[in-house]
């Protein structure tokens, strides 16, 4: 499993470059800010980047608060903000306090929703950590479907990770209901769509002249790349093949299905889905 992303309030220097380094050999990246103005603007400017907050319990509020203004008080304060954020961008953000201070942990231990550790318990808390993320609903879909998110993670916007999550979320792509079919036609061609920007920017470079207009951007990048023989016929096949039946069922009313039957059945979307698990596989190994 790639790396996740871990935001930290901390204000002692060599405390958070310590936990950072040791956070960093257990697959954390840990980002660091000594106030909660920049904590809270780091939340909102990067949704659902940052899987985990790690608070200290005294904390300055304010950029250029001096040494002796900061306090545990606050703490209520930051979760009531934390999880407006949380609430805005229609996710969880998990976090904990950790304290060098014992005697805070005795006091608010049990007034406090969310876990206290004290400094020196930096095993447990990465532990903790990596065992809260891992109980997400991300996480597991990583671990069911782990080359797909490894190109996806890579590549894509928080939109199209959301498209490609729901495509696949509760094995959604197998749904024989009709709604649930036309839904996951629209989602792939999107999917496919992006997959092949991402290609034109990062391996063509932009190029002129390949795109005629941009309802067809995604058939034109593939037939130019067909035309340098770098898109195995499979992929080209599954490409053309996504794009032309979401096109028909997905994303207009299809003059050739008067009835339900006439749509592409469950198997032809898993068959479809498949198929674009194949075309990340190559577009990955084309962009590295």
């Amino acid at each position: 499993m790639k790396p996740i992303n871990v935001l930290m309030y901390e204000d002692n220097v060599p405390y958070s470059e310590s936990f950072k380094l040791k956070a960093q050999q257990k697959r954390i990246l840990v980002e660091i800010t000594n106030n909660v103005d920049n904590l809270l603007e780091a939340l909102e400017a990067n949704p659902r980047k940052h899987k985990f907050v790690v608070l200290d319990a005294r904390a300055y509020l304010h950029e250029g608060q001096t040494q002796g203004t900061e306090s545990e008080a606050n703490l209520h304060k930051i979760f009531k903000q934390i999880d407006r954020i949380a609430k805005a961008q229609d996710r969880v953000i998990p976090y904990c306090v950790n304290t060098g201070f014992a005697e805070i942990k005795l006091q608010y231990n049990e007034v406090l929703e969310c876990p206290i550790y004290e400094k020196g318990q930096e095993d447990d808390l990465i532990e903790f950590i990596w065992q809260t993320y891992n109980d997400t609903d991300a996480a597991k879909l990583r671990q069911d479907f782990p080359e797909p998110f490894d190109f996806a993670d890579s590549y894509f916007d928080d939109a199209d990770l959301e498209v490609l999550s729901q495509l696949l979320y509760k094995n959604a792509f197998k749904s024989e209901k009709i709604a649930d079919r036309i839904d996951n036609l629209t989602r792939l061609r999107r999917i496919v769509e992006h997959t092949m920007d991402i290609i034109y920017h990062h391996h063509l470079n932009q190029q002129s002249g390949i795109i005629r207009n941009r309802s067809s951007r995604a058939s034109d990048i593939t037939n130019y790349l067909k035309g340098l023989g770098v898109v195995p016929p499979q992929i080209s096949g599954s490409i053309f093949n996504i794009l032309s039946t979401a096109s028909s069922f997905g994303s207009h009313t299809p003059e050739q299905a008067e009835q339900i039957e006439d749509y592409p059945t469950s198997n032809s979307i898993v068959s479809l889905t498949f198929g674009l698990f194949e075309i990340f596989i190559w577009a990955k190994k084309l962009l590295n």
